[in-house]
């Protein structure tokens, strides 16, 4: 149903079937899927959103620090019990009234207000940000962090998308293109900015489940019937342009990427989820994306690696495989909100760098 952020379970378990049997996670996100799913679970969409940055929703609010040490306590209990004695545990109701549960303001995180003004000084340095009051934020999932501008509301999380969207856009040039490729997006919030700025544009969205799960149940409380979700795409034997004949946004797993046409793709985008994938996993994706992406790619990554991850991907890393896969580097940004902030280890966002590469014209 358009604007109502729905739960399906079965859905989730069918998604998560499917890729037991096709595809291996990565340790990093393998170790969160137990409790993303028993999350989603035990809570209704909006409310997982709103407290859990595992699916690229943040907030200028954090729980209080009680209840953040009953959630890690109680959900590694849970998960503990569902993985070696497959049980199933009820989160119970009252915890999910109790004022320890509430949101607080985090004295160590920047105020509400220090990220509005923020992100609206940056906005205000690209030319045409204006185009932000041409599209509506739906807050569909209720989010904390909402702020007005010219009689109209939206969430810090939308606001944030739309200035990611200006920095790639700016190279990209992203309302040229017909067909768009988003991997690792959390719940989908760059891909609806994408849109609603882009109208005519197609997208693939593709993920891991949960988090696929997540965006497809996010996008299709958006966009609605325009969205082809797990379900569909599974039964298409190739991703054309004729796949799009009745959708605008198509949900499909990293195990069917090989069914994306050649050079189907115009340009590329991923933030902050190849920084915590295996060398060999990233590498793999570049070489599928030589195959299907005609002209640019984005990457917002950190440069020297996710420090989680063993053997983490580095910016060599990201250049060579583009390299070997026909992209060359055009520039690179320090800083995702501008390379002035690296300098500042207090602010948010500064840790990670932009990477722009473009398709190789061969002579």
């Amino acid at each position: 149903m358009k604007n109502k952020l729905t739960n399906d379970l079965s859905l989730l378990e069918e998604m998560i079937k499917d890729q037991n049997s096709k595809y291996k996670v990565d340790p990093f996100w393998k170790n969160y899927e137990y409790s993303n799913v028993t999350k989603i679970k035990h809570f209704d969409l909006k409310k997982l959103l709103q407290f859990s940055n595992s699916f690229g929703a943040i907030s200028s609010k954090r729980y209080t620090i009680l209840g953040t040490y009953f959630i890690r306590l109680y959900f590694g209990i849970l998960i503990k019990i569902k993985k070696y004695l497959k049980i199933d545990l009820a989160f119970p109701k009252i915890f999910k009234t109790l004022n320890f549960f509430n949101y607080t303001i985090d004295d160590h995180k920047l105020t509400r207000a220090s990220y509005s003004a923020f992100i609206f000084k940056l906005i205000d340095s690209f030319p045409n940000s204006d185009q932000l009051l041409n599209i509506k934020d739906d807050l569909v999932w209720n989010p904390i962090d909402t702020f007005e501008l010219m009689d109209k509301k939206y969430s810090f999380n939308f606001i944030k998308y739309f200035y990611e969207f200006l920095m790639a856009n700016n190279f990209a040039n992203f309302k040229k293109s017909d067909f768009f490729l988003e991997i690792g997006g959390g719940y989908g919030g760059f891909t609806e900015i994408v849109k609603k700025m882009c109208p005519n544009i197609k997208i693939i969205y593709m993920d891991i489940p949960p988090q696929l799960y997540v965006a497809q149940q996010y996008l299709k409380s958006i966009f609605y019937k325009k969205v082809a979700g797990f379900k569909e795409t599974k039964e298409m034997e190739f991703i054309t342009q004729d796949s799009f004949l009745d959708y605008d946004i198509l949900i499909v797993p990293p195990w069917d990427i090989k069914k994306i046409q050649n050079d189907l793709i115009d340009n590329f985008y991923n933030a902050n989820s190849f920084q915590e994938m295996q060398k060999n996993t990233v590498s793999n994706y570049c070489k599928q994306l030589g195959r299907i992406v005609k002209s640019k790619i984005v990457l917002h990554e950190q440069r020297e690696g996710n420090g989680a991850i063993v053997d983490p991907v580095t910016r060599i890393d990201y250049i060579d495989y583009m390299k070997l896969n026909g992209f060359n580097l055009v520039e690179e940004k320090l800083g995702s909100y501008g390379g002035h902030l690296r300098s500042d280890p207090s602010a948010p966002f500064s840790h990670t760098d932009l990477y722009f590469f473009e398709k190789q014209i061969n002579s």
